[in-house]
């Protein structure tokens, strides 16, 4: 019978490996897995009082406040999604509004929706995901604020559509 044990030391997990086959013939066989670290990027304060911290981790970001993981760069279908659904087929959406910037996702998919003359306004309360947007996560949402149909409002959405802007989507 073989058994796989895992031992923990820090960030270094050591996996062995019990062959029972008698109790005289027992080996051991060890290999050592690394662990990739969790990076912290950023970090800031919400306007609650809530910690918004940034992290990476082999390649993939993640958004926390207050300890619980927001988003991650993991899954991003329902952005992709509520942004198919809102624009609908065909490229004929002129205007459109996207509350939060997020990892900008939604925005990515708008603008490969939407015509070369669109205007697409992203609301977005928080300064930090925006700056974020700009300095950390350009590998994952290249040079998507520097798009000339995009404008970044520091905003509340719902503000925004109670002033009476027409949008499309």
């Amino acid at each position: 019978m073989k058994m796989i044990r895992f031992l923990v030391i820090g960030r270094v997990i050591i996996a062995y490996r019990q062959c029972l086959e008698s109790l005289s013939m027992c080996r051991w066989n060890t290999t050592l897995f690394i662990v990739k670290p969790t990076n912290n990027l950023a970090a800031s304060t919400s306007p609650d009082g809530e910690t918004l911290l940034l992290q990476e981790h082999d390649g993939e970001y993640f958004l926390k406040v207050g300890g619980v993981p927001l988003m991650s760069t993991t899954a991003c279908s329902s952005e992709q999604m509520m942004a198919e659904l809102a624009c609908g087929p065909g490229g004929r959406t002129q205007r459109v509004l996207i509350g939060g910037l997020g990892f900008g996702f939604t925005l990515r998919k708008v603008l490969e929706l939407v015509s070369a003359d669109s205007d697409v306004e992203v609301a977005e309360l928080l300064q930090v995901i925006i700056d974020w947007n700009r300095e950390y996560l350009r590998a994952v949402n290249g040079a998507l604020l520097d798009d000339g149909r995009v404008k970044v409002l520091k905003k509340d959405v719902f503000k925004i559509m109670q002033s009476g802007g027409r949008y499309d989507a």
